[in-house]
C-alpha cells in the first residue's frame, strides 16, 4: 500500500514552569498502618518545617501511639519538620472526620 505523506506538527514552546515556595501544610492520615513509621519519616522529609500531620484512628489508643512508634524505631521528638496531632475515632464515619 502507498505511504501517506509525512505531516509537519508544530510543537510550539513549552509552558513556563512556576515553582512556588514551600509552605506550611496540614495533612490528615486516616487509620494506622503497620508502615506508619515509614510514612511519617517520608512526610517529615518532604514537608516544610512547622507542618502538622493529623492522625485519626480507632485501632491504636492515642496514649500509646508515640510509644509504639518509638518501639518501631521512630522517636517523634526527632522529627524536624512535622508535628503529630492525634485523634481517636472511626475514619469510616464521615461526621467524625468533619
Amino acid at each position: 500500500p502507498p505511504r501517506e505523506p509525512q505531516q509537519h506538527v508544530e510543537v510550539g514552546t513549552p509552558p513556563q514552569l512556576e515553582i512556588s515556595p514551600p509552605r506550611v501544610e496540614r495533612a490528615l492520615v486516616c487509620g494506622w498502618r503497620r508502615d506508619i513509621r515509614d510514612i511519617l519519616l517520608l512526610l517529615d522529609s518532604v514537608m516544610k518545617e512547622g507542618s502538622e500531620v493529623h492522625i485519626m484512628s480507632h485501632c491504636v489508643p492515642i496514649e500509646s501511639r508515640d510509644m509504639q512508634l518509638l518501639e518501631e524505631g521512630l522517636d517523634v521528638r526527632s522529627m524536624s519538620n512535622i508535628t503529630l496531632v492525634h485523634y481517636g475515632g472511626n475514619t469510616s464515619v464521615r461526621k467524625r472526620l468533619e
